[in-house]
């Protein structure tokens, strides 16, 4: 009897640890999370606004070219909400890094010049630092590529999926 309640005991602090790894590492549940999609509707009213604005965005253009924001972060292609690509396309952005605020998985929205919303779960890291790492990309053909950037309609919950590939 009490080797068979031992190894009930062991089964269920096995499920137990089980879930809560479960739970820390996330899973799809964590991709809809509350935080998450209030992040994604900020962030998309966000954006919207800022594009409204074309003269605003050309004018941002040129004085990234001048004077980065923060020379120790950013360079003369990107800024915190704006990256311009070398043939001149660019996508206004908001980028969340599961580092700032664990509630929410990494999760980076735009709308490029194209008039294309995009999102993707790829990590840029805080401030985009992978992205600067890797240097400013050609076309937004080519960041969409490089960055698992898939379309979206600007509104729905679409945005909130994993856009990784599962290795």
């Amino acid at each position: 009897m009490r080797k068979k309640l031992a190894v009930i005991g062991t089964a269920i602090c096995f499920c137990a640890v089980a879930l809560g790894v479960a739970i820390f590492i996330g899973g799809p549940e964590r991709l809809n999370s509350k935080a998450r999609r209030q992040w994604k509707g900020n962030a998309i009213v966000q954006i919207a606004k800022q594009t409204s604005d074309s003269a605003g965005i050309f004018k941002e253009i040129e004085a990234m070219k001048t004077t980065p924001l923060d020379s120790e972060w950013w360079d003369t292609w990107i800024s915190e909400d704006l990256i311009v690509m070398t043939n001149g396309q660019w996508i206004a952005y908001r980028n969340v890094c599961q580092k700032e605020d664990e509630r929410i998985p990494d999760l980076f929205l735009g709308l490029g010049s194209d008039g294309g919303w995009y999102y993707s779960t790829f990590h840029f890291c805080v401030r985009m630092q992978n992205l600067s790492v890797m240097g400013q990309p050609k076309s937004l053909t080519e960041f969409s590529n490089a960055y698992y950037l898939r379309e979206f309609d600007g509104h729905s919950d679409e945005c909130l999926k994993e856009t990784r590939p599962k290795h």
